[in-house]
Order: C-alpha cells, then sequence, then structure tokens
C-alpha cells in the first residue's frame, strides 16, 4: 500500500513560519501526505533539515510502499573501502531518518514495526562496516593468520535494544566485540588480538563520526567485561572466565538480550551457548530481586530524587514510572524463573511481558498496565528525540518547548497531554514499586527479646553462623526473623522447632538466595516453620537442598501427587532437554528431590495417608 493511503494522523502545526518554506516543494497533488510533512516540519527543526535537503526524494515517499523503501535502504553497500562503505551508510541513515519518522508519526508503522526498522538498519550497517573493514586488513596482509575473511573468528553482539530488536529513534548502539580464540594458536593470539582491537577502534570511529551527511550511529562499547581495565575486543575464553568468576546480575540481565550482529556470526552463536549456564540459573534465583532493588535505588539517587514527580525535566527512560522501570521488572522476572522456564528467555520486553503472563508471573492487569505504558513511553521518547535527533529523554524544560514537543506529538492541548504523560508515570511506578517494595515481609513479629533465656541463646548464636557471613544476607534475614520466629512461637513446642530451625540454617552453605526466595514469598516462612514444628527429618531434608523451595512455587504442589505412571512422565519431561548423561542425572536428582519434599509435606498435612506416600 502507499504511503498516502496509510497515513493515520498528523502531527500538530507549531510554528507555520517554519513549514511555510517547504509548501513550494512538497506536493500538494496528494493533501494527507503534505500535511504530514509540512506538520512535521514545524515541528522539529531535525526534520526540517532533512525534508529540505531531500524534498525530492521526500515527495517520491507518498507514492511508493514504505515496506519496500526500508527494504532498499537496509541492502548493504557490499564489500570496499571503510571509509567510503561508511559515507554511504551515512547517506542511507539519513534517509531512514527521515522515513521512519514520518512512518511513525503518521501512524504508518507500529511501536514494533519502527524499532524492529531502526534495529534492522543497524545491523545493516554494522555487517557492512565490520566486513569491509576485516576484507581490507586481510587484503592489505595485516591478518597473516586468516586464511579467508569469512571466517575470522572476530564478532559483535548486539546489547541492549539492538540485541532485543527495539533500537530507539537517536539511540546509541550497545556493543561487545570478542574474538574466538580457539581459531589461533598461543602463539598467534595475542598479535591477532592487538589487530582485532584496532579494527573495532576504527570501526567505531567511523561509525560515530560526524561529517556533512550526518552520523551513521554513537557506538557504545562500556558493556564488555570490566570496561575500565580491559581493550575493547577480548577473547571469548577471557570473557568466559569474567563471567563465570565475577558476573553481576545486571550483567546477567543484559545477555537476555544479546544477539550476534557482525563479524563472525558462528563464532558469536557459540559463544552465547556457552553463557547460557550464566544467564538461566537452574533454581528459581530471588537473589535477582534484592540486586534489581540495589540498582533502581542508585537510578533513584543518580536520576530521580524524592517526592512527587514534576515533569519539566523528567526522564522518561530512568526516571520514575519510566521505561527502565518495565524493563528491570520484566527482567528480573526472567532471571528468576528463566532457568526452569526456558519460555520466559525473550529478549523484548513486550514480548517478555507475554511470556510471564502466560507462565503465571504476572496477572492480566499487570501486563496489560505495563504494556500500554511502555508503548507510550517509547513513543514519547521517539518524539523528544525526533525534535533535535538528541539521545535525550528528558522532557523539556521551557514552555514553549514542551509546546513543540506536544505538537509534534500530534496534542491540541498541552495541559491534557502532561496529565496523561504523568498518569503513565504513576501507574507504571505503581505497579514495579508493589513488586520490588521492601515491604513485602511485615516488620511486625517476635523480637530475639521476647524468647525464654535458652531459646534467646540459640538466636544469639545465628549472627555467627557461616550462612550469614555476608552483610547481604544478614540484611535480609534480619527482616524476615521477626516473622520467622512469629510463626515457630505459635507452633506445638516452641524450643523443639526453634532447635531444628537452627540446625536448618546451620546446614546452609549459603544464605542470600533462599533468604531472598523467602522475602519474596512469604508463604514459604509459614511452611518451612511448621515443617521444623512437625519433621526433623524433613527439616534435615531442607537444609541439605534447600532448592526443593523451588517446586513450592509451581501451583500444583498441592495437588494431589499423581500416580506412578504420571510421574515417570513427568520425570521424562523434567529431563527432556539435558546436555548429556551429566546434566540428564543432575535433572533427575533434583526432580527426585523436589518429589521426596512433596510427599512428606502431603504427608504432614494430612493430604495423603502413610499408605498412599509409601506407594509413591
Amino acid at each position: 500500500m502507499r504511503f498516502e493511503s496509510r497515513i493515520t494522523r498528523t502531527p500538530r502545526i507549531f510554528d507555520r513560519g517554519d513549514a511555510d518554506p517547504l509548501g513550494d516543494v512538497i506536493s500538494g497533488d496528494l493533501p494527507a501526505f503534505r500535511e504530514l510533512v509540512l506538520s512535521t516540519a514545524s515541528c522539529s527543526p531535525f526534520l526540517r533539515g532533512l525534508i529540505r535537503r531531500d524534498a525530492e526524494w521526500a515527495n517520491q515517499l507518498a507514492n511508493r510502499n514504505p515496506d519496500d523503501v526500508m527494504l532498499e535502504l537496509c541492502e548493504s553497500p557490499g564489500p570496499g573501502n571503510p571509509a567510503e562503505t561508511a559515507k554511504v551508510l551515512r547517506r542511507l541513515k539519513r534517509r531512514v531518518a527521515l522515513l521512519v519518522a514520518l512512518a511513525d508519526l503518521g501512524g504508518v508503522w507500529d511501536l514494533a514495526n519502527v524499532t524492529g526498522q531502526l534495529t534492522a538498519f543497524a545491523n545493516t550497517a554494522c555487517q557492512s562496516l565490520l566486513s569491509s573493514l576485516i576484507i581490507d586488513s586481510w587484503e592489505r596482509g595485516r591478518l597473516p593468520e586468516l586464511s579467508s575473511p569469512d571466517e575470522c573468528g572476530l564478532f559483535a553482539l548486539a546489547m541492549g535494544k539492538m540485541g532485543a530488536n527495539e533500537l530507539n529513534y537517536s539511540s546509541d548502539i550497545d556493543l561487545i566485540f570478542m574474538f574466538d580464540s580457539e581459531k589461533f594458536s598461543e602463539i598467534d593470539s595475542d598479535s591477532v588480538r592487538m589487530r582485532f582491537i584496532r579494527i573495532v577502534r576504527r570501526f567505531a570511529a567511523l561509525m560515530s563520526r560526524i561529517s556533512s551527511d550526518g552520523y551513521v550511529f554513537r557506538v557504545d562499547l562500556r558493556l564488555r567485561p570490566d570496561p575500565l581495565t580491559t581493550p575493547i575486543c577480548i577473547s571469548t575464553d577471557s570473557a568466559e572466565r569474567y563471567y563465570e568468576s565475577f558476573g553481576r546480575t545486571w550483567e546477567r540481565g543484559a545477555f537476555i538480550k544479546a544477539r550476534p550482529c557482525a563479524g563472525d556470526l558462528v563464532a558469536g552463536k557459540e559463544f552465547l551457548g556457552t553463557m547460557v549456564p550464566f544467564v538461566w540459573r537452574r533454581n528459581l534465583d530471588f537473589a535477582a530481586i534484592q540486586d534489581a532493588r540495589e540498582m533502581r535505588h542508585k537510578i533513584e539517587e543518580f536520576k530521580r530524587g524524592s517526592g512527587p514527580i514534576s515533569l519539566p525535566g523528567h526522564d522518561l527512560k530512568l526516571g520514575r514510572g519510566g521505561i527502565r522501570e518495565i524493563e528491570i521488572f520484566a527482567q528480573t522476572i526472567q532471571i528468576i524463573a528463566g532457568g526452569r522456564d526456558d519460555t520466559l528467555r525473550v529478549p523484548d520486553t513486550v514480548g517478555a511481558l507475554s511470556a510471564l503472563r502466560k507462565s503465571g508471573w504476572i496477572d492480566l492487569q499487570t501486563k496489560r498496565v505495563l504494556e500500554g505504558n511502555y508503548a507510550k513511553l517509547r513513543q514519547l521518547e521517539h518524539r523528544l528525540q525526533m525534535m533535535n535527533d538528541f539521545q535525550t529523554h528528558e522532557l523539556p524544560r521551557p514552555e514553549r518547548e514542551f509546546g513543540r514537543f506536544s505538537a509534534l506529538a500530534g496534542e491540541a492541548d498541552t495541559d491534557a497531554f502532561k496529565c496523561s504523560i504523568l498518569h503513565v508515570l504513576e501507574e507504571v511506578h505503581a505497579v514495579t514499586e508493589e513488586f520490588f517494595g521492601t515491604d513485602k515481609v511485615a516488620a511486625a513479629g517476635v523480637s530475639p527479646a521476647e524468647l525464654s533465656d535458652p531459646d534467646r541463646r540459640v538466636v544469639d548464636r545465628w549472627q555467627d553462623l557461616p550462612v550469614l557471613r555476608n552483610d547481604r544476607a544478614r540484611s535480609i534475614f534480619s527482616r524476615l526473623q521477626p516473622q520467622i520466629l512469629s510463626r515457630i512461637v505459635r507452633s506445638a513446642n516452641p524450643s523443639e522447632a526453634l532447635e531444628r530451625f537452627d540446625a536448618f540454617l546451620r546446614g546452609l552453605p549459603a544464605g542470600v538466595q533462599l533468604f531472598s526466595l523467602f522475602e519474596a514469598n512469604p508463604q514459604l516462612i509459614a511452611l518451612l516453620a511448621d515443617t521444623c514444628a512437625t519433621s526433623e527429618g524433613l527439616a534435615m531434608h531442607l537444609a541439605r537442598y534447600p532448592q526443593v523451595f523451588d517446586a513450592v512455587l509451581d501451583g500444583s504442589f498441592f495437588a494431589p501427587v499423581p500416580r506412578s505412571e504420571t510421574l515417570r512422565h513427568e520425570l521424562l519431561d523434567a529431563v527432556s532437554g539435558a546436555d548429556g548423561l551429566e546434566d540428564l542425572l543432575e535433572g533427575a536428582r533434583r526432580w527426585m528431590k523436589e518429589q521426596h519434599f512433596r510427599i512428606g509435606i502431603h504427608h504432614l498435612r494430612d493430604i495423603m495417608d502413610s499408605d498412599a506416600s509409601a506407594l509413591c
């Protein structure tokens, strides 16, 4: 379909004087397209310049299918001189910027199409320029270790929004460059690394350089391991060692979106395969919630401040109720549960919210609120960036510029527009704060001072246990302790239950993961206290295998235990994705421990009798 026939909306004229000079160069034969172009020019100095510079090409868009035009713009320039390749890409990017803006502002493309098309061009740009640099170095004899440039082992990983195919309008592209060291001998590896570093350095310079034709993309290389001390291109084995030893939760979240986008794509996919155990833990990882809380707190200290939201200067990405809150919300739950449920391993934010809803991690209302407001925030973000082609997320401060922003968004009433933005921000913050809030476990409960002297001495010893050896574990446990003691005190034999809980703590190898699990799911505290009060054997089983608590969060845990034939099928499903014999045995052991605990709890709670539990 022609561009003209697909237009459903237009910006509002902001400054007629900025639009009128273009009236002579934009065709009047197609009024909807003409109105779109002139109203856009009146609101955006950046887009006005692009229209004036490429008016003849802009006129041709009206009678063409924008999808076909984008496919042409995303065709690779082909191998050639790197500087010439970059020059061609700058000219293409200029037209991509104009086409995408008009298609977005005119309602021709929805958000997913807009971000997907921007990412598609970024993929083309990265692959074209990196290939030309590799071929140029090889032809000049600067990579003598390679028999062919096609399988050089050097690749770029697209991270962040580019990796998830949801690039924003005026975005940096986050890349990590690596090379497969196994393709080279130990002697060659260091010299190859230095040559690859020079290629990456030139890649970033050519991609970011601003000329009379503009620029291609600003490149950010800071997501690589330890960027202050590592070179801009590292070997895959160095990266694996880093993530295995020092990888943090936010880096796991970053790799949810990672994908190879340029260079040796096969080597890139193989590396991401090695990262699966790092990103996706087998056990439910509720410690990620605490990590996310700390990250949100740092962002708030840096960007948000305190008090009610004030729109002038508010950051739509990092500010309260902004884009990042939705992204962190989705990624945190993905990290928690994605190791056990591979349907949650979705890179894009909207797709992740849908997967979380299907798996029962969020309700329909939460999905609708976050999904709908995410789209609104991303569209607002794009219009902010379209005004001057700045990588900005801050709402305008001067009233006139807010009026310009409102006009570009097609809003006739600026005050009503502000109220709608404020509503979106407050609604998002309310939903995400409910999940990340630190008051999931009520402070009310029993303090050690309320216990008998012997019981208080037991509690006093806990601070010296290995499971509470680090500050983080102690901090979480201090919030849990009143509720734990409250449940134990209410049991039939509190002192005996306390001794069993003490033995449970002493048997734990570490506490952060388990305590985070309890904090996110307070019902598990009651289950643990009841178990300690009634069964020493199950309490010791929990101390040895605390990961079986994961099974309790499955909605079927308290359903009747199925017959042996069904159990056999469940076991086969549990190990179906095993990678080799060792992985299969580990999965079978994990399933057995969970079923052992489930049957024991069913027996204790009279869900099943002794004969039935023995048959299982």
